[in-house]
């Protein structure tokens, strides 16, 4: 997994209420997407998921994922 800085523009995301979501991939290869927060150390992007979850049961054989998080001030905002 990558393990480099958040960059700055996704400070004031990261640090606002707004929930992100994850997507992970089953072992028949079917995405799920579940609601997720993302807290973040001051520089790193952290994830929280409980052992016997599937979200972990996923990535445990299959470290692949995506996430997305919404400015609720800029709906509209990319990167």
């Amino acid at each position: 997994m990558p393990k480099g800085n958040v960059p700055a523009e996704f400070h004031d995301i990261l640090d606002s209420t707004t929930p992100g979501h994850l997507a992970t991939v089953d072992e028949e290869g079917r995405p799920e997407v579940n609601p997720v927060w993302f807290p973040r150390d001051g520089q790193h992007l952290l994830l929280r998921v409980k052992a016997s979850s599937r979200k972990y049961k996923h990535l445990r054989p299959q470290p692949y994922l995506a996430i997305s998080l919404l400015d609720l001030t800029n709906p509209q905002w990319s990167a």
